[in-house]
């Protein structure tokens, strides 16, 4: 099973202002705050959009997740910068404002997941 998830960085709110902080709260971990807020700032608003999108594909790939508030799907990164979540696959790619996310469940994530 897979997702696929398309998201514009302009439908995110600007990381900066204080009153758009709750959505972050409610959306992203505290490791990935720190995380994107370590980055270049021009590139942060890339990152919050790429993880969501992300989250959203993985959400499109096992509807178990469906349920879970995003703020506690935490996505990682390797040493190499390569996005972790467990049992997942998953690739981002990000150009003109726009993120495509994809989430492949892995196979025995699959077979833990039937009835």
């Amino acid at each position: 099973m897979f997702g696929v998830d398309i998201e514009d960085s302009g439908n995110l709110p600007d990381y900066y202002l204080d009153d758009e902080l709750r959505f972050f709260q409610d959306n992203f971990t505290q490791s990935e705050i720190e995380f994107v807020l370590n980055e270049k700032s021009d590139r942060a608003k890339k990152y919050f959009t790429c993880l969501y999108s992300m989250k959203e594909a993985i959400v499109k790939a096992d509807n178990h997740y469906k349920q879970r508030r995003f703020n506690t799907i935490g996505i990682a990164f390797s040493s190499t910068g390569r996005p972790m979540f467990d049992g997942f696959l998953l690739s981002c790619s990000y150009a003109n404002n726009t993120c495509v996310a994809l989430a492949f469940l892995s196979p025995q994530q699959q077979q833990s997941n039937r009835p």
